[in-house]
């Protein structure tokens, strides 16, 4: 899941029904919140919004459209309590970087140094008073060369998500911000230029549509005798190539 924002016109019905998002006096944006099918970086489904919006109920409402057994992934900003109870509600599962402002409780005492992997249970202040249940998970520990990252998942059985294969699938997300740069910059989304509601969330959908569209191209099947694999080609060679045949 990913979110970046698009700034508007200055437009009277936009200032009114979208309004600031950030500093004042901001041109009024709208808020994209999308699902990526990993580790391609397709866009799988997406809400549109206030430049306000919430990502948590973006996401939420997002839940219906995941396919069966689906692992999120996500980074710490999609941390919460309800997120993860709708999350498992909805059948899937979720790989989430953890925050310094995220406190976990474990059955045992392992010094930090040495901590690898293990039972842990989330269970928030006012989730707490509330007299909700904690949220068992597990909580990874991965090295990097540029620090450790802390991963929190529901997938209790290291048969079914190790250490290792979790590491490998949070890199993937990083195809994410690829994706939205070629969104922005291939198709110059930086700023939208309609000026009413309807038609800004009508570019917006269109131009998300056609970026759809041009991974899909870009990804080309590949065989060989051998078993078959994707092969994603760059999506601005993919567009030059698709002028050219126009052309």
């Amino acid at each position: 899941a990913c979110r970046p924002r698009a700034a508007c016109p200055r437009a009277e019905e936009l200032q009114q029904r979208l309004g600031e998002a950030g500093k004042d006096d901001s041109a009024p944006m709208v808020y994209l919140t999308a699902l990526v099918l990993l580790p391609l970086g397709l866009p799988w489904a997406w809400q549109w919004g206030k430049g306000t919006a919430s990502e948590h109920a973006h996401l939420r409402a997002l839940l219906p459209t995941l396919p069966e057994r689906s692992l999120l992934v996500a980074d710490a900003g999609y941390l919460g309590y309800e997120l993860f109870a709708a999350i498992l509600q909805a059948g899937a599962s979720f790989l989430v970087r953890l925050s310094s402002r995220a406190y976990l409780y474990t059955a045992t005492q392992t010094p930090l140094s040495r901590y690898r992997e293990g039972i842990v249970y989330y269970w928030p202040t006012k989730i707490r008073q509330r007299g909700l249940p904690p949220l068992q998970a597990r909580l990874l520990r991965v090295r990097g060369k540029h620090g450790d990252v802390w991963l929190l998942t529901n997938v209790l059985d290291r048969k079914q998500l190790s250490r290792k294969s979790a590491a490998r699938i949070y890199r993937w997300r990083w195809r994410n911000e690829g994706l939205f740069r070629d969104y922005k910059r291939l198709l110059q989304k930086t700023k939208l230029y309609s000026r009413t509601v309807k038609l800004v969330h009508r570019e917006a959908e269109g131009a998300l549509l056609a970026l759809q569209l041009l991974l899909l191209l870009a990804a080309a099947p590949e065989g060989g005798g051998q078993p078959l694999r994707l092969v994603v080609d760059s999506p601005r060679r993919t567009l030059l190539r698709l002028r050219g045949e126009i052309t």
